[in-house]
């Protein structure tokens, strides 16, 4: 089976410009884990995690002589290299990628645009549909 049968191409996502802010609302309005983070053109240039946020938000920015506010810290300075996979793909293959990097969301290429996620709990479908 492949990648592109299960997206979400509904998923959230954050700009490149995007806050820690914008974050926090998006991760809790979308019940998401991970917010893939995208230029002006829709490419991939990170991604942005339920633990990330959560440390950026408790971090003490006290040391940095910082001014603003942990809240108003871009998603850039806190985000992954970007992970992500093809839509030609075999499931199993993102699996592999997903277990590989500790993610339970994986964001979803098609000629290196980003097109949707692919959820962990998505690549059990097919056998939870198996016929017996």
């Amino acid at each position: 089976m492949k990648v592109v049968e299960f997206v979400n191409m509904h998923a959230a996502t954050l700009r490149e410009n995007s806050v820690l802010r914008d974050a926090v609302d998006k991760l809790s309005l979308y019940k998401e884990t991970m917010l893939p983070v995208l230029n002006d053109e829709d490419m991939l240039i990170g991604l942005l995690t339920e633990q990330l946020v959560y440390a950026a938000c408790f971090e003490d920015s006290s040391e940095k002589g910082s001014i603003q506010t942990p809240m108003e810290e871009p998603v850039t300075r806190w985000m992954l290299s970007p992970i992500s996979i093809e839509e030609d793909a075999d499931l199993s293959e993102a699996r592999q990628l997903m277990a590989q990097h500790g993610l339970d969301c994986l964001p979803v290429l098609s000629q290196s645009r980003f097109v949707g996620t692919l959820r962990l709990i998505d690549t059990c479908l097919p056998l939870a549909h198996e016929e017996l």
